[in-house]
Formats: C-alpha cells, structure tokens, sequence
C-alpha cells in the first residue's frame, strides 16, 4: 500500500492550534482507502523525514519557506511534493522550482487527477482549478484530526468574499464572488464534528448579508447539536439585530471583526466600504455595546502602516482608543503586502517594498514587520511600534483588565473561558499568568 504524507508547516513564531487545517482534511476524504495516509502538524509537533511515496502540503506566505525546505527533502529522494495554498496560487513559477507540482486554486477538483498522474508517473508542474464553474466543497475526514488537540473543530460553509479590500488576496483568487456549500452537505458534516466548539472557517461568514434566510437555517441546525460556535465576521452585524439573537440563541461566543481601523479616509482609500457605511454613524464603542448586548466577544483586528497613518504617535493614539472602546481582545497587525493583493502590485511598482530577497524574505511577510516603506514614518520605527505595542497590550495588567471587561461586558463565564482558550492558544506569554492558569483550573472543575 502506498503512502501519501500531508503535512501543515509551521510559519515563524506562531502556533495555530485553534482550528484544524481543513484542506488536508479534504485530500484524505477525496483519497482512496488503497492509500495510507500520516498527517503532521508542525504546529504540535516538529517534522522530521519519514517514508512515505507522495507529500503533499498547503501554505500561507509566511510558512512558504518552511514547505518548500520540507518538499526539498523528498524531492532529492526521488519522492514526489505537491503544495497548495493561496500562496502557490499567485506565484506557481516560484512553486514548481521547489516542489514536484502545485496546484493552482482549490484541491477538490484536481485532486482525482493529481493521484492518476502519480500513479502513472505523469505528475505535471501544474494543476489549475479555478473555473467558476462546478466549484464545489468537500467534507473533511474528521477522523484525521484526532491526532491533535486542536481548540475547535473547523467547518467550511462558503468559500471566496464579495468584497475588494485593498491588503486583501481572497477577492482576487475567486474573482470577487462567494461559493456557497449546500446546506445538506453541511448539515451532514456537522453530525461528524465530536468536539464543544465549532469554527466556521469562511473567509466572510456572513457574505453581504444577500442571503439571511440561508445563514439562518444553518445556524438553526447547529443549535440541534448543543455547540458553541465562532466564525468570522463584519462590523455590520450591528445592523442586523434578528441574526444577533440568533447568534446568542444558537450558542455564539466569538465574532473574529476586522476592524482595521476606524479613520474614514483610511477606509475609503483601502476600499473598506462596509466598514466605512458603519463608522459614518457609530463608533467603535457603540458597536460593541451592540454586540456585547447577545453576550458576544469580539476579537478585533488592526491594522497600521497605511499611507494614511501620519506619525508613530497618532498609531499609538488610535490603539489606545481602542483598547478603550471595550472590545474583548486586539489582534495587532502591520499592512503586510500579500502576494495578489492589490497594495501589492502597488507599493511593488512605486519601488517601496523593501524585503523582496525571494522566496527568503516571504518568512518575513507574517504582518510583524514591515517589508515596505511607509509614506510618513521609517520602517524601523514600525517595527519598533510592534514590539512595544505587544509588550504593552498583551502584558498581564492589561490581559487582566481586559479579561474581567469581557465577563462583565458579555455576563458568561463561558464565553469568557472560550475566547481566552483562543488566546492562551496563540500568545504564549498569555497562558503562563497565574490567574489564566487559575481561572482554567475553574472552568475544568465547574463547567464540564
């Protein structure tokens, strides 16, 4: 019996242990039982050489360097690599000088193929699927993630975004359209999901709010299986009060919200419409009082570095906003220039990028630090705005302030609880204060 190795690479210093890597789950569904299949993920465990007749691998921009030493390997053993991702799928040129072949696009509809050509030592360079047509998404085997402890199970309902924001590289992929999953398929696939916490793992969850009634029946059929559950989100949830209770009736805890920032003029420059139809007529704190009102935590993203950020000090100003706004928990982001993004073609023909060593400098696109020049402050004052910036947010004062404004803002312990496992997940700085480690004891003893 042949073996196939899938492999999920680790990028940098992060550890992504929240949510299962759906797309490896995929490739073993669509695999035959003639086929052994060995999962790793560097994410829980480091990698090291094993046998096995085909490796296959998925990859962010930050984590390409990673996959690409790893497909070396196996390469120069005559063992052939295949490598996906939204990565490869802008740059297959730079793929297929490193790994046996790359698929372009999504894997359900080459993956067949990818296995014939393997078994018939024909694998070609590259493997495209991005005709709109017969788009379709499969069902992961669960089974599969068993072997770690991943903080929430991932499932799938759409695939692509509506929107065109400008550091964006989904809308391009997928031509600015959305492909929705049938809900059969995904009723079905939630009577395989075994853990507390579902995640749904759509680049927009909630598409433009176009189809309510299907978002509705989705959530309604979740409710049947006593899950908690988190996706990713819009600011403009705030407008729609009738799928707010439904979230709270159906057992949200977490909103992921990219907020970026709340300056009118960034937000119209980095087309950022359904952000900026919000903000033109409620703060950031009004939000989320609204959200926080369903017993909903927020995780918001932000972003610094655009041309219109005029100074290091004004950047602190607006984080310290904020943080004071009442949201549950920041995610700091530097704009980092994403192969197929628009501010990537951008900034790359006005000559700013600065970190363009390649494939080498892609470990440095992890948005840590800044590969391109601003407009009006030097690049290394950006990273040095980084750094001190999480060294001040994440530290424990304010871990801690924050984590009783959650309980207070939310009213749920649980909810609580399920956002700050997200967190200890990721900021390991985070899960080594006392009372995160107290508060854990608690929820183990009390909320089985």
């Amino acid at each position: 019996m042949k073996k196939i190795l899938l492999i999920n690479p680790k990028a940098g210093f992060a550890r992504f242990r929240f949510n299962e890597p759906l797309v490896l789950g995929v490739l073993a569904a669509l695999t035959p039982d003639t086929y052994e299949i060995e999962f790793v993920d560097e994410n829980f465990e480091p990698f090291t050489y094993r046998d096995c007749d085909l490796v296959a691998l998925t990859s962010s921009t930050s984590s390409i360097n990673r996959a690409y030493s790893i497909a070396r390997q196996y390469n120069e053993n005559g063992i052939p690599s295949i490598i996906g991702g939204i990565h490869v799928s802008y740059l297959p040129e730079e793929a297929t000088q490193y790994t046996t072949s790359v698929v372009v696009g999504d894997a359900e509809g080459v993956w067949k193929t990818i296995l014939n050509d393997f078994e018939n030592n024909t694998l070609k360079k590259t493997y495209k699927n991005l005709d709109n047509n017969n788009r379709f998404i499969v069902a992961p085997d669960r089974s599969m993630f068993k072997k770690y402890p991943y903080g929430t199970a991932s499932i799938e309902t759409s695939r692509g975004c509506p929107y065109a924001c400008d550091y964006c590289s989904i809308h391009s992929l997928y031509k600015h359209r959305r492909f929705e999953r049938p809900v059969e398929d995904i009723v079905n696939d939630l009577k395989t999901i075994d853990k507390k916490v579902v995640f749904f793992t759509d680049d927009n969850f909630l598409g433009n709010f176009q189809d309510k009634d299907r978002i509705k029946t989705i959530l309604k059929a979740l409710s049947k299986f006593n899950k908690k559950w988190a996706a990713f989100c819009t600011i403009e949830i705030i407008k729609h009060p009738d799928l707010l209770e439904l979230f709270k009736e159906t057992g949200c805890v977490i909103l992921y919200i990219g907020i970026e920032t709340d300056k009118i003029d960034t937000l119209i420059s980095i087309k950022k419409s359904v952000n900026k139809r919000v903000f033109d007529n409620y703060s950031l704190e009004d939000c989320l009082k609204i959200i926080h009102s369903y017993s909903i935590a927020v995780m918001g993203f932000l972003i610094f570095g655009f041309d219109s950020d005029q100074s290091i000090e004004e950047m602190h100003s607006r984080l310290k906003k904020t943080n004071e706004s009442g949201i549950d928990w920041i995610v700091i982001f530097l704009l980092t220039p994403i192969p197929g993004s628009p501010i990537f073609h951008t900034l790359r023909d006005e000559n700013r990028i600065i970190e363009n060593n390649y494939p080498e400098d892609w470990a440095k696109y992890d948005f840590t630090r800044a590969v391109f020049k601003p407009k009006n402050v030097e690049p290394a004052d950006l990273n040095e705005f980084f750094v001190t910036t999480n060294d001040y947010y994440f530290n424990k004062k304010q871990t801690r302030r924050r984590f009783f404004r959650t309980l207070k803002e939310t009213k749920s312990v649980k909810h609580t609880f399920y956002l700050y496992i997200w967190v200890i997940n990721n900021w390991s700085n985070v899960r080594k204060y006392w009372f995160m480690r107290v508060f854990n004891v608690l929820v183990k003893i009390f909320m089985r």
